[in-house]
């Protein structure tokens, strides 16, 4: 009988996805600092544009505003789809474990002695 050990999915695509996602998100993060907030709460006023950061607006131009907002989406990306690996490894590994649990489970019954 195999180990339930060997049945279980890798861990490899979840370690991969949160690594991803992780080191996105400190990006952008590092970019709000750098530049004094993000795109995606900042606004374009009369061809300027200007990033906002706990109500702090900083005037930028347009490569950098373009640039954190889809740096931004990435990081919405990246969050999500970490979650729906998260979400299918986690299924697969409640899928297999169960047949060995059932397995488990009637070995134990096909052993006991009946009782008198």
């Amino acid at each position: 009988m195999a180990n339930m050990a060997d049945q279980l999915p890798p861990r490899a695509p979840l370690v991969i996805a949160i690594a991803i996602a992780g080191l996105n998100f400190c990006a952008f993060a590092v970019g709000i600092e750098y530049f004094g907030g993000d795109a995606v709460n900042g606004h374009i006023e009369n061809g300027q544009y200007f990033l906002r950061d706990h109500g702090k607006v900083v005037e930028v131009s347009r490569a950098v505003y373009t640039y954190s907002y889809v740096h931004a989406v990435t990081v919405m990306i990246t969050t999500l789809a970490t979650f729906a690996v998260f979400l299918w490894w986690f299924g697969r590994q409640l899928i297999l474990a169960k047949p060995a649990r059932m397995s488990a489970e009637s070995t134990t019954e096909n052993h006991e002695s009946p009782k008198d």
